[in-house]
């Protein structure tokens, strides 16, 4: 064991330290789990687990504990009918459900699993504060500032809590922590190795005493940075925030004639370790090659950049030399990359765009860049945002006044998390660390700088502490520096003492207790189970057929390029993409788009997907897309789902990916409230504008099925009067009878073949069909067709007046009674039975 190593486990017996670090954690326990307690845990095997992810992280933990040791590498209940290969990496879920197994004693039931679920993100998050106490203490020496950022973490608002409040059961919080274990043992990496530096011949030697005080804090960097790598598969990104200190490091040690051998070394082992454990395990999402690519390169990198120093002094160059020469390496190699292997130079350059999105893919809410305002920080991480920006200063200021290893980490470290953050937001909750403890180091030294001014340097008789006497090696502090405190002599205390000392305590508390109120209102408001979308997919479960694929069935991925061999009782569900995880694990149906991003279609080739299909102007439209996604003859979906939020508030983010231009939609109107958007018929002939707002009303091949309860009135986050408002402007601009109202939030909808209704009628009548159906809302409307007659007429229609049939969809929104088919003055009352819809059969009707 090395003696930084005892040091550290010596500081850990600190009743002060144990204390403050296990109070941190029970209060972010406590913010995480008993505050939103009752919004996860709803009874009768009900959980809210929050986030279309969470969702099918759970659906993956269920699985695996159902198929244990196996890992659900390839997934045919969703993206059908190709199925899917796991664009995740395994840890996050496999470690759950080893936690579930080992809970439930081998046989954890469905609570079991979802319970240890629910709670996992919460521990997770709380055991941030561990390693940012540990980050922040080492990085300036203090141990108050590393206790202050543990209590900042604990309580933080924004994405850091969202994302690890009970219930949010996704990786997001297990990479942040394990990030942020990785960047501590970088931290106690570098640190040790300022004091105990080791050159090339120690290595070759064999000089373990040499090596020995640093090589447990490089192996440990690297063990944790594959754990991160095999939690999500971006992980790349702080193997690039490593390189680049290791490189900027580098430069610094060999401009103050520091040896650069332990670089060279620490680089090589911390990249090694997790290109080792890529190749070992069969998939980490996808993203193999990149990490193959990036982590060689580092590998080959860091060594050579440690030999150019060496060499540079040898030959007695000038310093600026080294960077030079680095810069020409660098180039060099890119350059001989590009010529010999242009594959794995594209894979260089794409690893440097991974993180952007365009188009479609900034509909994305966690895509959007972070909008740099004082507002946007101060939002997601309270003052202590804003604060962070002068805290960074300060310690720039130091890295550049006098160079320390651990502080030109964590100043490289949160530069390039700023640059994520200008990237995507989802960034938010991983710089949520280096805010706490930025914010913290700004409290400390400002606070301190109000206590020597108030005289509390003289009164305790202490002048100047070195970091010597810090670690309480007075034997040799003494000899060159005043002694500890002597003690306070309260007889003189002045005034001026008081108001500093009050003036330090506010300012410290005013980096944390502003925190509290947000922090405790987003805890109780906890998860919410999206009730309309639970009731409608648990419905659809069991009221739609079996597609006969099992649930927890082990699956053989299919060959590159070939789909997943259904069965012919397989179908799709075609909804918009982010509701795809949800129809996988609640209704235990497939569907044709998932929040992976994938089956959306679109784009500059229209390519066939959710996008297309929903933002079709007809019937005939949308079945040429399913029809080109189905496969042995069937449209690739029986089913359609709908919902208000997306029809009416986010139709513009399926314009958007299916790339077709937005001024076809909307017309822009001035108002005595300013510009307001009206819509143009375009954007009521959509799709799913016909299926969410029509009911369908008019098309031969769908019928609604089901839908959910309505929305609320006013509620404003899924819809509420927005729907009523479209309906009241198409009635008043477009001639329309549509009842105002707000109808079912979630609606299912069939795609059937419909009823063929054919005959003789009088040469150019209007043939028209109706009928009144009522839903299992107990909501009424009118559903009608017509066609012009040629002395000939065919109508399509898709409901049955004769109810469900056994192995077929049991639906609850029927008609009432039959329909009525007239022309002119003459009428006949019509039966389809169900099979003839199903079929496409063919009922003869004369009206002549």
């Amino acid at each position: 064991m090395t003696t930084d190593l005892k040091d550290i486990i010596e500081k850990i017996k600190n009743p002060m330290v144990v204390i403050s670090i296990l109070a941190a954690f029970i209060l972010s326990l406590y913010i995480r789990v008993v505050l939103p307690h009752d919004t996860v845990f709803l009874g009768n095997g009900v959980f809210s687990i929050s986030g279309d992810d969470g969702v099918y992280q759970m659906r993956i933990v269920d699985w695996i504990v159902h198929n244990f040791p196996d890992f659900l590498w390839f997934d045919p209940y969703t993206l059908y009918p190709h199925g899917q290969a796991m664009p995740w990496a395994p840890f996050f879920t496999y470690s759950l459900a080893i936690i579930a197994l080992i809970a439930g004693l081998g046989s954890p039931s469905f609570d079991t699993i979802y319970t240890v679920g629910a709670y996992y993100p919460s521990i997770l998050g709380a055991l941030v504060v561990i390693p940012t106490y540990y980050i922040a203490k080492n990085v300036f020496d203090d141990r108050r500032i590393g206790i202050l950022s543990a209590f900042i973490i604990a309580i933080i608002p924004g994405q850091f809590l969202s994302r690890s409040l009970l219930g949010f059961t996704d990786h997001h919080i297990a990479e942040t922590l394990l990030s942020t274990v990785t960047m501590l043992f970088l931290v106690l990496s570098v640190k040790v190795a300022r004091k105990n530096s080791f050159t090339f011949s120690d290595i070759k030697s064999l000089n373990w005493s040499a090596l020995k005080p640093s090589i447990y804090y490089f192996i440990l960097t690297g063990l944790f940075l594959s754990l991160y790598a095999l939690t999500w598969k971006g992980a790349l990104l702080f193997a690039f925030i490593i390189g680049i200190y290791i490189m900027v490091q580098h430069i610094v040690d060999h401009m103050h004639n520091k040896p650069t051998e332990y670089l060279g070394v620490l680089g090589t082992i911390i990249f090694l370790i997790p290109l080792i454990i890529v190749i070992i395990v069969p998939d980490i999402g996808g993203e193999k090659n990149l990490y193959y690519v990036g982590l060689t390169v580092g590998i080959i990198l860091f060594p050579l950049l440690s030999v150019l120093s060496i060499l540079l002094n040898k030959k007695g160059y000038e310093k600026y030399y080294y960077p030079l020469s680095l810069a020409v390496v660098i180039i060099g190699g890119l350059l001989l990359i590009y010529a010999a292997m242009p594959s794995i130079f594209d894979t260089l350059k794409n690893s440097l765009t991974f993180f952007t999105r365009s188009k479609g893919g900034l509909t994305i809410g966690e895509a959007w860049p972070f909008p740099f305002t004082f507002e946007s920080f101060k939002g997601d991480f309270g003052i202590n945002g804003v604060l962070a920006f002068i805290g960074l200063a300060f310690l720039a200021y130091g890295v550049f006044k006098k160079e320390r290893q651990e502080k030109t980490v964590f100043l490289v470290w949160t530069i390039m998390m700023l640059w994520a953050l200008n990237q995507q937001n989802r960034f938010a909750y991983y710089y949520a660390v280096n805010v706490a403890i930025l914010s913290a180091y700004f409290g400390i030294a400002v606070a301190d700088k109000i206590l020597e001014s108030g005289g509390w340097n003289e009164l305790l008789g202490k002048k100047s502490i070195t970091r010597a006497d810090r670690k309480k090696d007075i034997k040799k502090a003494s000899k060159t520096h005043r002694s500890e405190p002597n003690g306070l002599d309260f007889k003189m205390i002045k005034a001026t003492h008081i108001i500093s000392l009050l003036a330090a305590l506010f300012l410290v508390a005013f980096l944390v207790y502003p925190l509290i109120e947000p922090a405790t209102i987003r805890g109780k408001q906890g998860t919410s189970l999206e009730t309309y979308w639970y009731e409608s997919l648990t419905w659809m479960r069991y009221n739609t057929p079996d597609p006969g694929v099992d649930f927890y069935g082990k699956y053989q991925k299919p060959s590159a390029g070939e789909n997943y061999s259904y069965p012919d009782s397989a179908y799709g569900v075609m909804s918009w993409w982010d509701y795809g995880h949800k129809i996988t694990a609640w209704a235990h149906r497939i569907p044709n788009a998932n929040p992976f991003q994938s089956g959306i279609g679109g784009g500059s080739t229209h390519v066939p997907g959710a996008s297309t299909f929903l933002s079709a102007q007809s019937e005939d439209e949308a079945n040429a897309v399913l029809d080109a996604i189905g496969v042995n003859g069937k449209p690739g979906a029986r089913y359609v789902i709908t919902d208000d939020y997306i029809n009416i508030h986010v139709f513009s983010a399926v314009i958007e990916w299916a790339d077709i231009p937005y001024d076809g939609y909307y017309a822009m109107v001035k108002t005595n409230k300013g510009d307001q958007p009206v819509p143009y018929t375009k954007r009521y002939n959509a799709m799913m504008m016909r299926l969410q707002l029509f009911d369908g009303n008019g098309l031969k091949t769908y019928r609604l099925v089901h839908e959910s309860v309505p929305v609320p009135t006013g509620d404003p986050n899924v819809g509420g009067l927005t729907e009523a408002g479209y309906k009241d402007i198409y009635n008043k601009l477009y001639g329309g009878n549509l009842t105002v109202e707000s109808t079912g939030h979630v609606k299912i909808f069939e795609h059937v073949k419909g009823a063929h209704i054919t005959g003789k009628a009088p040469q150019n009548a209007t043939v028209s069909i109706s009928l009144k159906v009522k839903t299992n809302q107990g909501r009424e409307y009118s559903y009608s067709q017509k066609t012009v007659s040629n002395g000939e007429f065919e109508l399509i229609v898709p409901y049955s007046t004769e109810g469900p049939i056994s192995g077929e969809t049991n639906f609850d929104t029927k008609p009432i009674g039959k329909y009525t088919l007239t022309a002119g003055n003459i009428s006949r009352e019509v039966s389809v039975n169900e099979r003839m819809v199903l079929d496409g059969g063919t009922e003869k009707v004369d009206l002549v």
